[in-house]
């Protein structure tokens, strides 16, 4: 019933979100705006949008290989599986797509069970450095009020003291499983046991890749992952606006990470461009040019992306296709 209702509530939000964009925005405008955009400022997006692709399969690869103990996991295959994930994600909403991933690495070498752990470590890095650079941009920004500021100053905090629970909950497993399982009364006892396994894998994961002292490298590549982020929401600004914040983009790029937290809509359509609408507007941009700033972020990615991953998954050795359960539709 709750699953029913779940995908009930996803395809109204998105069929309610379709049909508001496509009856409130002024098309003609819209179209306008983006005709003037400036090239090279895309070219530069473009390729800020390679780099990223490039580098997140090298970061899976690092994860994989301290948790699986497999030197023999083949890069060009993560990065396919990647850009398939990648697509799907356009479709399916919380970047669902990403737990299609093992289906595409699945070999005899490689431990497809492990992936999921793989999974929520890089989930909860992300989080906390999106928190942090979201922290970080508000306490920077020129535009937002003093109290914004101050709260800042305690999410930092905050976020600190949270870090370092997270060191003591991967040293005291055996406390956190059986609080887990205290709180999570209520919900039905496979739930519970499938929470209990995926929390127990995950920690055991963590431990073997701060083992291996590949954590600071993953951390590292993390970090630049979201500056280059930002980079690409920078040049998509300045292709636009003509001038902008790296502080602007850095706020908008979190707050758009952030709201990928409650999945709603398939890629975020509609979400998406709320959010960069209203960051935006907080830096003073009409709706018009923010919303085809958001447009741009939103369909660059969204078009190559789809046409590669066709190409891949039409040519991919691997029966992928057929073997695809989509869990929401």
């Amino acid at each position: 019933m709750i699953n029913l209702f779940f995908k009930f509530l996803i395809c109204t939000i998105s069929i309610g979100s379709i049909y508001y964009i496509y009856t409130a925005v002024d098309w003609g405008r819209l179209l306008e705006i983006l005709a003037h955009a400036n090239l090279f400022m895309i070219s530069l997006m473009m390729l800020s949008w390679i780099f990223l692709l490039i580098l997140r399969p090298f970061r899976l690869s690092i994860l994989f290989s301290s948790i699986n103990h497999n030197n023999d996991i083949n890069y060009l295959k993560i990065l396919t599986a990647n850009l398939i994930a990648t697509a799907l994600n356009n479709v399916l909403p919380a970047k669902v797509g990403d737990l299609y991933i093992p289906l595409i690495l699945r070999k005899k070498s490689f431990q497809a069970r492990k992936s999921i752990p793989v999974l929520v470590i890089e989930k909860i890095i992300d989080l906390m450095i999106i928190l942090f650079l979201f922290l970080f941009s508000i306490f920077f920004s020129p535009v937002l009020p003093v109290w914004a500021k101050s709260l800042s100053e305690l999410g930092i905090a905050i976020l600190i003291f949270s870090s370092l629970l997270f060191v003591l909950i991967v040293r005291k497993k055996s406390l956190v499983f059986r609080l887990s399982k205290k709180f999570f009364y209520f919900l039905p006892s496979r739930w519970i046991e499938f929470f209990i396994k995926v929390l127990s894998d995950s920690l055991e994961a963590l431990e073997l890749l701060v083992k291996s002292k590949k954590i600071f490298l993953f951390v590292i590549i993390s970090f630049v992952m979201s500056f280059i982020t930002a980079c690409f929401y920078y040049f998509g600004f300045l292709s636009l606006l003509g001038n902008s914040t790296l502080n602007a983009a850095i706020f908008t790029m979190s707050a758009v990470a952030l709201s990928f937290l409650f999945p709603l809509t398939p890629g975020g359509i509609g979400i998406f461009h709320t959010v960069v609408v209203s960051s935006l507007f907080l830096f003073g941009v009409s709706f018009d040019k923010a919303l085809a700033v958001a447009v741009l972020l939103h369909g660059l990615p969204f078009i190559t992306i789809t046409i590669v991953a066709s190409f891949l998954i039409l040519n991919i050795k691997f029966k992928f296709v057929s073997k695809v359960r989509v869990f929401f539709f």
